[in-house]
C-alpha cells in the first residue's frame, strides 16, 4: 500500500510541476479478471481502420470498441498469451508470438485461424521472434534469425535464414533487409524474387517515393536506392556521422533524415546534399517520427538507456530550427505516435498528447483502465 501510494505520490507532483491538462476517462473496462496490482496489462494494438483495441492482461486477450469500451470478443490460450510478446494486427486476422510460435485469430470474431512457428536458427541466445510487420493482408514476421513472410492462415511465402541481420524495412511491395554480409537484399511481396545490393549495413523501415535512405558498410555513406530496380539514386560521399551504431533513418518526401546518437542530418531528397546538420540539447534521443514539415522526437536527459527526465522535442525541418520541447510525465519507456497536428506519447501509464504546431502540451492522462502502476 504505501508503495503504490508512494507512485501515486510522484506521477500527480509530475503532473502539477508541467502544468499538463487533463482529459476525462471516457470509458473503462476490466481486463484483468484478478485485478492484481502487479499483473502487467497494456493495449498492445489497434485495427487497421481504428474501429477496435486489442489487448493483453496476463492470459486474457481481448478485442474493445474504441469508441465506448464494450468488449467485442475475447480469447483464452494460455500457451501462448500467458507469455506473449508480439503482436500485430492487419485487416482481417491478429497475429500473436512467443518465441518462435506463431497464433493467429480471426479480427471479426476472435475466433481461431491457426498455429504455427519459424524455424529457430543455430544461435541458442536468439530465440524468439522480435517483429511483425503488416503489408496488406501479409505479416512479415522477424526473430530467432529467420524473415518470414505469411498471410493469417500462417502459411509460409517467403522464409530465408539470416545471420545477424542490422535492419529490416517493408514498403511500396517489398520486403528488404541487410545482414552481417553488409548486403542488402530486397525482396518482391508479389513474386518473392530477390535483389541483391552489396556494401549496405542499414536501412530505413520504410520508403518514400519507392526509395529507401541507406548507410553504407565503408567510410559510412549515406544514400539512396529505389526499390523496384535495387539501384542508388543518389550518395552522399562528405558527410562523416558521429556515430555508426544507433542509427534512425526516416525517408521523409520532405527531406531524408538520419538520426546518428543525438544529432540530426537532413539531405535534399533529389541531390542527397546536406540540408543541415542540427545538434539536439540532449544526451540521447529516440522514438524521431515526421509529421507536417517537422521532426518531433523523444529527449532524454540522461545518457543511453538511463532513465532521466524526458521531453518530447520538435525541429522545424526547412531550417533546422528547434520549435520547442514539452516535458512528459512517464515511469516506464515511452513510444511516440504521431496524428496530424498532435504527437501523442505513450507509456506505460497513459498518454501525454502536445501539439506539434505549438510544442505545448495539450493534454493528458495517467489514470487509462488497462495501465498498470508497477511499484519499482
Amino acid at each position: 500500500m504505501t508503495l503504490v501510494y508512494a507512485v501515486t505520490t510522484l506521477v500527480a507532483l509530475v503532473c502539477t510541476t508541467t502544468a499538463l491538462k487533463t482529459d476525462s476517462i471516457l470509458w473503462t473496462t476490466p481486463l484483468n479478471n484478478t485485478n492484481e496490482i502487479f499483473s502487467m496489462a497494456q493495449w498492445v494494438a489497434t485495427s487497421p481502420d481504428g474501429s477496435s483495441i486489442i489487448a493483453l492482461s496476463g492470459a486474457n486477450f481481448v478485442s474493445l470498441n474504441a469508441t465506448t469500451g464494450a468488449e467485442l470478443w475475447a480469447a483464452q490460450d494460455n500457451e501462448y498469451l500467458s507469455s506473449l510478446e508480439v503482436l500485430a494486427v492487419s485487416s482481417t486476422a491478429v497475429l500473436a508470438a512467443v518465441g518462435t510460435g506463431l497464433i493467429s485469430f480471426h479480427l471479426s470474431n476472435g475466433s481461431l485461424i491457426a498455429t504455427a512457428s519459424v524455424p529457430q536458427g543455430p544461435n541458442p541466445f536468439n530465440t524468439g521472434i522480435s517483429n511483425i510487420v503488416v503489408h496488406g493482408d501479409l505479416f512479415v514476421v522477424y526473430g530467432g534469425q529467420n524473415i518470414a513472410v505469411m498471410g493469417s492462415d500462417l502459411v509460409m511465402r517467403y522464409n530465408v535464414s539470416v545471420m545477424d541481420s542490422y535492419s529490416l524495412g517493408v514498403s511500396s511491395g517489398f520486403v528488404y533487409y541487410t545482414s552481417g554480409a553488409a548486403h542488402l537484399t530486397i525482396v518482391d511481396l508479389i513474386t518473392f524474387e530477390e535483389r541483391r545490393v552489396d556494401d549496405v549495413l542499414y536501412v530505413s523501415s520504410a520508403a518514400a517515393n519507392g526509395n529507401i535512405l541507406v548507410v553504407q558498410n565503408s567510410r559510412p555513406l549515406v544514400a539512396t536506392i529505389a526499390l523496384s530496380t535495387g539501384t542508388f539514386v543518389w550518395k552522399n560521399t562528405d558527410v562523416v556521422l558521429n556515430n555508426v551504431t544507433t542509427f534512425v533513418l526516416i525517408a521523409s518526401t520532405d527531406v531524408p533524415l538520419v538520426v546518428a546518437d543525438n544529432a540530426v542530418y537532413a539531405f535534399d531528397a533529389v541531390t542527397g546534399g546536406l540540408v543541415f546538420q542540427y545538434q539536439t540539447p540532449f544526451p540521447t534521443v529516440s522514438n524521431p517520427v515526421v509529421a507536417s514539415g517537422r521532426l518531433v522526437y523523444i529527449g532524454n536527459t540522461a545518457q543511453g538507456l538511463a532513465r532521466g527526465r524526458l521531453f518530447v522535442a520538435g525541429m522545424d525541418l526547412s531550417t533546422g530550427k528547434s520549435l520547442g520541447q514539452v516535458m512528459t510525465p512517464t515511469l516506464l519507456r515511452p513510444s511516440l505516435v504521431v496524428s496530424g497536428g498532435h504527437a501523442m506519447m505513450i507509456n506505460g501509464q497513459g498518454y501525454s498528447l502536445i501539439d506539434t504546431l505549438t510544442m505545448t502540451a495539450v493534454s493528458h492522462n495517467l489514470n487509462l483502465q488497462g495501465q498498470v502502476l508497477l511499484p519499482w
